[in-house]
């Protein structure tokens, strides 16, 4: 069992990395026999004293205050929210299955405002602070773990509030020529396709397993992406047609609040030793499955790295905007990507039993189906 799991560790080590991603995986991972001696370690800590260190946390967790997360206990200290103007929906509330509080899901479904918040902070940013930077590992960490809700409550959550908001904030600013209003209307256009990409996600039935969520994130996350693409032509050309006072304008009536970076300062260290103590309580595991826990665990931290790599600005041009945000999805999906491969190989050494506690809503679907 533990040559299978370093074995399985030694696939990520040698799978092709994207060129956007910046550096190999090889250099995010380090020595594969180093990592396990780390988790090993890791593990003495979180593992064989776990309650301890859960006593000691407890008592210092903090009560949320951003607007945009559901209620819950702060994984770490973070900067006050920014109020959110009424347009921002609120999160409905959906109950956690662990010590990891609730945050970019609703239910099963993650990141059900991705539509608004990509065009908030790309075409209208600082007004509402601004949400799109607020996802990252814990999320990640989190659709590891079973979320409650049914297909009907879950996707009424998942979609935009509107779709011509930014356009008439734009309009309502500034004064258009003919050019200039033509290049406006193909910008709505592009506003209208981008959101229809993003709404294709929104699902239609509960994931059965933590791999299959991680797997709806990612297509989540491939949508936006996709939907930058398809907003970037009409963008530049809007942008290209601007005079430099009407640029100077337009973003001076955007700036504001400053963007909600809560996913770039995620305590990794805190947010990994509750997902392993977690983990460890559900499955009970055994001695070799452990150590699947610290591959599982050492892997998703180191993949944490690449997302607290944000800017510490943000571009004044709506251009900029939108290619910061493709590096910040870019990074996001291969951190996911390649947590869900460490999950399915832990997956493949759970007994039955150890896996109908580990996804309970998918024990009780295949009872259903029987």
């Amino acid at each position: 069992m533990r040559l299978k799991i370093l074995a399985a560790a030694l696939v990520l080590l040698a799978a092709p990395m994207p060129a956007q991603a910046g550096h190999s995986l090889r250099t995010v991972l380090g020595a594969p026999l180093s990592m396990l001696g780390g988790i090993v370690g890791y593990h003495g800590r979180y593992g064989r004293h776990g309650r301890h260190h859960h006593r000691r946390t407890a008592a210092h967790r903090q009560p949320k205050t951003a607007p945009h997360r559901q209620p819950g206990y702060a994984l770490a200290p973070a900067a006050a929210a920014p109020a959110v103007a009424a347009r921002q929906p609120a999160r409905p509330e959906a109950g956690a299955t662990s010590p990891l509080p609730p945050s970019g899901w609703a239910g099963f479904v993650f990141w059900p405002d991705a539509a608004d918040d990509l065009l908030q902070y790309a075409l209208w940013p600082g007004r509402t602070g601004g949400h799109f930077w607020s996802y990252g590992y814990s999320d990640i960490i989190e659709g590891i773990l079973p979320r409650p809700g049914t297909a009907a409550a879950s996707a009424k959550t998942c979609g935009p509030t509107a779709i011509d908001w930014p356009i008439e904030r734009i309009r309502q600013t500034l004064t258009l020529d003919d050019t200039q209003a033509a290049a406006q209307e193909e910008l709505r256009t592009a506003v209208a396709g981008a959101v229809e990409r993003i709404a294709t996600t929104c699902p239609t039935a509960a994931p059965g397993s933590a791999t299959e969520r991680l797997h709806a994130m990612v297509r989540r996350l491939r949508a936006v992406r996709q939907a930058i693409g398809i907003l970037r032509g009409p963008v530049q050309k809007f942008e290209e047609s601007l005079t430099d006072e009407q640029r100077a304008r337009l973003e001076a009536a955007g700036a504001g609040k400053p963007v909600d970076m809560a996913g770039c300062r995620t305590d990794v260290r805190r947010v990994s030793g509750m997902a392993m103590m977690t983990i460890q309580q559900t499955v009970q595991p055994t001695e070799d499955q452990r150590m699947a826990v610290g591959v599982l665990i050492g892997i998703a931290s180191k993949m944490a790295e690449g997302l607290a790599d944000c800017p510490a600005q943000r571009p004044a041009a709506a251009l900029a905007r939108l290619a910061a945000a493709e590096k910040r999805l870019d990074a996001m999906l291969y951190a996911t990507q390649n947590i869900r491969v460490a999950v399915h190989q832990f997956a493949l050494s759970l007994s039955p039993a150890q896996k109908a506690r580990f996804d309970p809503s998918r024990e009780k679907r295949d009872q259903v189906a029987r």
